[in-house]
């Protein structure tokens, strides 16, 4: 598809726009919440294509006959919010289809690049529209968002809410929907991002365990014993950003506290060589799951970025089987076609660590870590961009950054320094980063001519930074963050050189 027809394709809205076409459930008035929509759909014939437009606040994973399609939508702003086209007809049957979808809001504690108006769900279709009467939804009290900062003070954390699953929970009953509050209040987008990848890899091994026997978990099943506390610590060869899902049986009231971490820590709390376990302990994001004794599987809504991985198991009167733990690896979907080689075998193994970053970092936005924040920031972004451009040629996340840095505005000139977000945070450099990308859009993507819409807002930039200038021609002191790299920091006067 052509960058013009990508232009062409943005429109205000997909389908009728009308207040209906959005719905929720007739409880689901705060956050945090998650609630599950359910339509049934009756054919005689499977249609050769049937695409839907599909789109949530804040987030949605939507399934066809109980088959995962597609999840979003993208990270973006109230103004920009995004609406993808998915073609369900290879999962539809004769007969009776279950078309449903996860959505969630976990307001204050969602991701701090997550905005929102108010929780609802939007599919249309003229078969199966939410505009259409036959849609359902449920509440699902068993899925709780926890506080993350919490578990991380006094470091600072603005990432994926810790979940709490507890399957003794019933979900609530199945209601009709209602029409969702406020919907008319977002600009409605064509998704201009292709899916997230949700690939299986590798689980990784049990490097150490408090519990004789288990130590060929995931690759086979363990059983832990009832009024017993287990501790299974696995390591993967590299870090990843992914999906995990933990299948057990049996164990009702057992509790399983699932640490995420980039490395292990010592005793004065640093983690110096990251491949070290021995006495090493782990810290970091939080899950829990408690299981109700049926055979099941426990499952995050958001992704996890993680090495070690440690299952801290306590059971109550039930030996609790730990049947598998399955990992969907999920990033944006570069294509590799670019490559290094060296006869120095050093450049070639930081070559690979840096693709590797990237690949654990770029998501439906890029990120400055996957792991503490999930926030795109200017002065690290422009770099990942460089980075996509000449390994993949892909400049779709790029065309993304540089869209939404233009649309936030600071004193009439600047930008916010991370962006999207729920928050402020302006670091005034960054904003000459943004005239940076545009430069190397000039220079990288020649045949994608879309950035001269943004020449007005550059001239903006620069007029905003004219103001600072002194007699000598440079820039004077400004009044906000004068950040540049992380080579020291003085954090009395918000000032690192």
């Amino acid at each position: 598809m052509s960058y013009k027809r990508v232009i062409a394709g943005m429109l205000l809205c997909v389908g009728p726009c009308l207040a209906s076409d959005w719905i929720t459930h007739p409880e689901a008035k705060a956050t945090p919440v998650v609630l599950e929509f359910r339509r049934v759909l009756r054919l005689d014939v499977v249609p050769h294509e049937m695409r839907v437009s599909v789109t949530a606040d804040n987030r949605y994973i939507l399934f066809v006959n109980g088959r995962r399609l597609r999840s979003g939508p993208s990270t973006s702003i109230v103004s920009q919010w995004p609406v993808a086209s998915v073609d369900i007809a290879p999962w539809l049957r004769v007969g009776n289809n279950q078309i449903t979808a996860l959505v969630w809001n976990f307001g204050e504690r969602a991701p701090l690049a997550q905005q929102s108006v108010t929780t609802g769900f939007r599919l249309l279709d003229r078969q199966v529209g939410t505009g259409l009467p036959g849609w359902r939804v449920r509440l699902r009290p068993d899925h709780l968002a926890g506080d993350g900062p919490a578990q991380f003070k006094p470091e600072y954390y603005v990432a994926s809410a810790p979940e709490i699953i507890d399957a003794r929970v019933a979900p609530g009953h199945w209601v009709a929907t209602v029409p969702a509050p406020e919907a008319h209040h977002r600009t409605l987008l064509s998704e201009r991002l292709p899916a997230q990848r949700y690939e299986r890899a590798d689980a990784g091994r049990v490097v150490r365990t408090s519990l004789a026997g288990t130590e060929g978990f995931p690759q086979k099943p363990v059983v832990i014993p009832a009024n017993t506390r287990a501790k299974l610590l696995i390591r993967r060869d590299a870090m990843i950003s992914a999906y995990p899902e933990l299948r057990v049986d049996g164990g009702r009231d057992a509790r399983i506290a699932v640490t995420y971490a980039e490395a292990l820590y010592d005793s004065p709390r640093k983690k110096v060589n990251r491949d070290l376990v021995d006495d090493r302990a782990i810290a970091g994001l939080v899950d829990t799951f408690i299981a109700d004794g049926s055979n099941r599987s426990f499952a995050t809504l958001w992704w996890r970025t993680w090495r070690y991985l440690e299952l801290d198991i306590t059971t109550a009167a039930e030996p609790l089987s730990l049947r598998g733990l399955e990992v969907h690896e999920t990033g944006y979907p570069f294509d590799k076609t670019g490559r290094f080689d060296s006869d120095d075998e050093a450049l070639d193994r930081i070559f690979e660590i840096g693709w590797r970053t990237l690949q654990v970092d770029a998501h439906e936005t890029f990120m400055d870590s996957s792991y503490w924040e999930q926030l795109q920031y200017a002065g690290d972004t422009r770099i990942e961009m460089l980075i996509s451009y000449a390994m993949s040629g892909d400049a779709r996340l790029g065309a993304q950054a540089i869209d939404a840095f233009a649309a936030s505005d600071v004193e009439g000139g600047i930008m916010q320094g991370a962006w999207p977000s729920r928050g402020n945070n302006v670091i005034t450099t960054f904003s000459l980063a943004w005239i940076g990308m545009l430069y190397d859009w000039r220079h990288e993507q020649p045949l994608f001519p879309g950035m001269v819409r943004h020449l007005q807002r550059a001239h903006r930039v620069l007029a905003w930074f004219e103001g600072l200038r002194t007699h000598s021609g440079l820039l004077g002191a400004n009044p906000h963050w004068n950040f540049i790299d992380w080579a020291g920091q003085r954090w009395d006067d918000r000032t690192v050189f």
